[in-house]
């Protein structure tokens, strides 16, 4: 009898061993595992720049009444129009799923509309799509409006994921071993996490979206000039603020490998065209970089660490947790610099109510730790966010900017999601210099209208909160 119990608590231990063995070693090789192309993680030369144009979309009140300032889209939309040859589309929210109690402009349907209007009055030219696996709920279901494009002979590429690290780590292994099997991919019968007037969608649509994986990309490239921006064709994003830098040059090359690089290791395909528009390159003092995944961050911590006593380092941002970058920002305050910082309060998102993670931990800790060099607000939201991923370092003679989709999180940062940006140098009295000094100061004084608060309006300075956040931090068990 007692060989017995000891055989079957033997079993038992080498059943743990075996169980462990396999899920840490999914771990490690989860968060180590190679790039699935060598144009992922991507960092330009430094190239002259033509034309660069700064674009926003704002929401704010003036008198009791809600305002709409959009730009960005209908920027977009002459960009698609004036093409000749070709149109890369990469967005990560390409979808009009949303809660059917609340109302928001035909964004996705009009992108859409726009983008095949196009193929049928020049068939011959080469039109891509490439959107994120959420939009399909993970293949739970193909949206209308992606078959529509589909049927007029524009390819949507799906951006492949599963090659791509693991961001939630204790999760994504558990997820392998147990989760990701096509059996859960049987009957559509859950209600769809986007919103209520979406497809029912599977098991596997919500442990997939567990993951944290995404392409988080939102770019369009033609022949005549590139755009990224951190705004996208979504219907329930319609009213969020963001921000867009559209440029010409060669460096529109660059964005295109790095766009290629998907379309490459997702669907073997390959989107290089013949050549690009030539650009009326006059003289320019500007200059840039496309930047992808971890050069962000590198680039981000070198604009901020070589900010000195007199400049001033604005951000408008989403999200802000990534520990290098927040202690950059302490350090900058107390070397003499001025740090202002706009926030989303995290309290909305896509019709579901938050509590404000990360940023009101994180404004907290911010300003325990700096001096009073360093200040926030917060931009005032309803149903939308302040939605910006906006570095600007404005000094006496140069201005240094960032901007695109990366939010300043472990996971936008650290080669997890698929990002980009584009990062700019120029003469402080330059155009563009002016017009993201021009924006900044109006949403922080609250020019014309009502966009921020200070720091005490919608502070949350909770222990449960700073300790959920640290747990959230340490586990990696969040999207940031």
């Amino acid at each position: 009898m007692s060989g017995k119990l000891f055989n079957k608590k033997y079993a038992a231990l080498l059943f743990i061993l075996a169980f462990l063995f396999i899920y840490i070693g999914n771990i490690i090789h989860g968060v180590n595992r190679p790039l699935p192309h060598t144009n992922i993680s991507y960092e330009s030369e430094l190239k002259p720049v033509y034309d660069p144009v700064f674009l926003s979309d704002i929401t704010h009140q003036q008198m009791d009444e809600q305002i709409l300032e959009q730009d960005i889209f209908e920027y977009i939309k002459q960009m698609i129009q004036e093409a000749d040859d070709w149109i890369v589309f990469d967005m990560f929210l390409f979808n009009n799923i949303y809660q059917e109690e609340e109302s928001f402009p035909a964004l996705a349907e009009e992108m859409t509309a726009v983008l095949i209007q196009k193929k049928q009055s020049n068939p011959d030219m080469e039109i891509t799509v490439i959107t994120d696996p959420v939009n399909t709920m993970y293949g739970a279901f193909e949206p209308d409006y992606l078959a529509e494009l589909q049927d007029e002979d524009i390819p949507v590429i799906i951006s492949d994921l599963t090659t791509l690290r693991d961001s939630n780590p204790l999760f994504a292994s558990y997820y392998k071993m147990f989760l990701r099997w096509d059996t859960l991919k049987w009957g559509n019968w859950l209600p769809n996490p986007l919103g209520s007037n979406g497809h029912d969608v599977n098991l596997h649509s919500y442990f997939g979206s567990l993951n944290g994986k995404a392409n988080h990309r939102k770019v369009v490239v033609t022949e005549n000039e590139g755009l990224i921006t951190s705004g996208n064709p979504h219907n329930a994003s319609a009213y969020h603020n963001n921000t867009a830098i559209a440029f010409k040059g060669e460096l529109v090359w660059d964005l295109l490998l790095t766009e290629e690089a998907v379309a490459n290791y997702s669907a073997n395909r390959t989107l290089i065209p013949n050549s690009l528009s030539q650009t009326d390159e006059a003289h320019t003092d500007i200059y840039g970089q496309v930047l992808t995944e971890s050069k962000i961050h590198k680039k981000a911590l070198s604009m901020i660490n070589e900010a000195e006593q007199g400049d001033t380092i604005w951000m408008g941002m989403l999200y802000l947790s990534e520990s290098l970058i927040c202690d950059a920002l302490v350090e900058a305050a107390h070397r003499g610099v001025s740090v202002q910082i706009v926030l989303d309060q995290n309290i909305e998102s896509f019709g579901n109510q938050k509590i404000g993670l990360p940023n009101k931990p994180v404004a907290y800790r911010l300003l325990q730790e700096a001096n009073s060099n360093l200040q926030i607000r917060w931009y005032e939201t309803e149903k939308e966010q302040y939605h910006p991923k906006l570095l600007f370092v404005d000094s006496t003679y140069n201005a240094r900017i960032l901007n695109g989709s990366a939010n300043f999180t472990r996971r936008n940062l650290e080669d997890l999601n698929l990002e980009t940006n584009l990062y700019l140098q120029s003469d402080a009295d330059a155009d563009i210099a002016n017009d993201i000094r021009e924006y900044f100061h109006r949403i922080w004084n609250n020019q014309d209208g009502q966009f921020t608060a200070d720091y005490e309006e919608y502070k949350d300075e909770a222990l449960w909160l700073r300790a959920l956040y640290s747990i959230q931090k340490l586990t990696k068990l969040s999207t940031y």
